[in-house]
């Protein structure tokens, strides 16, 4: 009788971890990045924007991802990641914003930096045209 032994090594993992740096402010400027010690031939990356040997993207706004990758035999991993966003909006009200009593004004705002995913809500509401709105029209009344 013959006795036999076989040994099979599972190759390494497409993917060990994504790493990612924040996006700033509301800017674009997130970056995710693959580690991977994987030796697979013709190992590609897909951020969602078609499969590339680039394993970093970047220029992303805070958001969630999936990652998948693919090599030539066929295998493929997904792994989700989530890039953060860090630092301040800034909203300013401007100075020569007036409010009129038994009168009508528009109230403005802006964000620094200008295109920031930032909500707005004036508070109180009362007599505003849209609470939600960097701008707003304003009726005052004169309460007795």
């Amino acid at each position: 009788s013959h006795s036999y032994e076989l040994t099979v090594t599972a190759p390494a993992a497409l993917m060990d971890s994504i790493s990612t740096t924040a996006a700033f402010c509301g800017e674009a400027v997130g970056t995710a990045w693959v580690n991977s010690v994987s030796t697979s031939p013709g190992l590609m990356f897909d951020f969602g924007a078609g499969a590339t040997t680039n394993s970093l993207v970047d220029h992303l706004p805070a958001g969630s991802y999936t990652v998948t990758a693919t090599d030539s035999a066929g295998c493929s991993a997904q792994i989700a990641f989530v890039i953060n966003t860090a630092g301040d909006i800034a909203v300013y009200i401007d100075a020569d914003t007036l409010l009129a009593e038994n009168g009508a004004a528009d109230l403005s705002c802006y964000t620094v930096p200008a295109n920031s995913p930032a909500t707005f809500q004036w508070l109180p509401t009362t007599g505003l045209a849209d609470p939600t709105s960097a701008t707003t029209a304003c009726t005052v009344a004169f309460a007795t």
